[in-house]
């Protein structure tokens, strides 16, 4: 399996930097699986270490930098999901790393107990039993979900 950098390589299909968005520190990395209650996958840690404030053409990678704008940060999508009040209920044990543009989150399902954890698709629309979209055997790693986006980027 290739690192994100090594994907990353391949491909300049990615945004222009954000000078206001730097790279997330040490620091934020660890706030923000204290915040969650989960450890990340190391893949997209290395993603976010990586990537600073670049994002992918086409869909939303959600930042842990501390800096982050509401929208866009991985900690705030996932607790406004995981609220009562929104009454979707995002289980605490899937963590969204990335939107759609139409309303789904991809996120990694946790429940597996697996270091590099499959993707899944979570549309709140949905009942929440049934809300939950496994993406294998295409997505089994935040990899292989990766370079299907920086795929899907090169065909545009």
């Amino acid at each position: 399996m290739y690192s994100p950098r090594q994907v990353l390589a391949r491909s300049v299909r990615v945004s222009v930097p954000d000078p206001l968005m730097a790279a997330p520190t040490e620091v934020d990395l660890a706030s923000a699986e204290r915040a969650l209650g989960r450890c990340l996958p190391e893949s997209f840690l290395d993603f976010q270490r990586v990537m600073g404030g670049r994002g992918l053409s086409g869909v939303t990678v959600l930042r842990l930098a501390s800096h982050a704008d509401d929208a866009a940060n991985l900690i705030e999508v996932n607790l406004r999901w995981r609220s009562p009040r929104h009454g979707c209920g995002l289980p605490a044990d899937v963590v969204a790393f990335a939107a759609d543009g139409a309303g789904d989150l991809f996120c990694f399902d946790l429940r597996t107990g697996v270091a590099e954890p499959p993707v899944v698709l979570w549309d709140p629309t949905l009942d929440p039993e049934t809300n939950l979209t496994d993406l294998r055997p295409q997505f089994s790693s935040f990899i292989e979900w990766l370079e299907a986006e920086l795929d899907l980027t090169a065909a545009a």
